[in-house]
């Protein structure tokens, strides 16, 4: 899958990987009027993780091979996110619930489920259920997250304050 456009669909089944540029879709040196922002990488990566995917992002480097402050800046910014994210990003897997396409998706490692939220369709995100006994919810995005479950379902709860710029990841942990 090739360009910035949107990432959706399910989970899957094999490893695939998406390309773009960070740089007004030039694979080249291009003045800096249209460099995607943190948010907007940080997003795509998202997209193509919760759905087994990864992503290969080209710069523009100018002629001394320099790369230009905009397209650094995002480099930083993407690079800050991670190293908060890093344990909801590396050495994860798709799932277990399915992407919905402009809300969430999951991944999973070890004792961990880590909700991936782009968008709050309400002051709550409701989830489906999952088996096992949640011992504890963290919001690696921010301080504050309240949650709730019964028989049939999870719902999460965080405060805009407490939410990330273009992702809120949220790690319930097992027992």
């Amino acid at each position: 899958s090739e360009g910035p456009s949107p990432i959706t669909g399910p989970i899957r089944a094999r490893p695939w990987e998406k390309a773009f540029s960070i740089n007004s879709g030039a694979w080249g040196y291009t003045p800096e009027d249209s460099v995607m922002t943190t948010d907007q990488l940080v997003r795509l990566l998202v997209d193509a993780i919760v759905r087994n995917g990864n992503v290969i992002a080209n710069l523009g480097p100018d002629k001394d091979g320099l790369i230009p402050p905009k397209q650094a800046e995002t480099l930083k910014g993407v690079g800050l996110w991670l190293k908060r994210h890093a344990r909801a990003v590396y050495g994860t897997r798709p799932g277990p619930f399915q992407p919905v396409d402009g809300l969430y998706g999951a991944t999973f490692a070890g004792k961990s489920i880590f909700i991936h939220i782009v968008d709050w369709p309400q002051d709550q995100l409701v989830l489906q259920s999952v088996p096992g006994r949640i011992a504890d919810v963290h919001n690696l995005s921010g301080e504050t997250v309240k949650w709730s479950v019964t028989a049939d379902s999870l719902a999460l709860s965080v405060p805009q304050a407490s939410r990330g710029r273009a992702v809120t990841v949220i790690e319930l942990r097992f027992a």
